[in-house]
């Protein structure tokens, strides 16, 4: 999917005109329909502003080969498990650390 129709389909999927889509990042309607139609892109940051507008990573934005979205989601939950994989086994070290130190006290 090219940048033109990623910026419709988010534009569309946020119910926003090309109008309100405009006012927004303080552009003519007229550089949102160039941008529409593939014959200008968007400058750095007015990308920066459509990532946080449209709560998608500026690499999903760019990159027309794959969904650097999915990619990102697949970072994000691994980064979860292994930190919770780290803190599950924090815990799991304390408690040996403390039954060792006073079984009596966990038992």
């Amino acid at each position: 999917m090219s940048l033109a129709e990623k910026l419709i389909t988010l534009r569309k999927q946020k119910g926003m005109t090309q109008m309100e889509q405009a006012e927004i990042l303080s552009v003519s309607r007229q550089a949102i329909s160039r941008w529409k139609v593939g014959a200008a892109v968007p400058s750095t940051d007015n990308l920066k502003i459509l990532g946080e507008l449209y709560e998608t990573p500026i690499d999903y934005l760019l990159n027309d080969e794959k969904d650097v979205r999915l990619n990102y989601w697949i970072v994000c939950f691994c980064a979860i498990f292994i930190l919770r994989r780290y803190i599950t086994s924090s815990k799991i070290t304390k408690i040996a650390e403390a039954q060792k130190m006073s079984p009596m006290l966990l038992h």
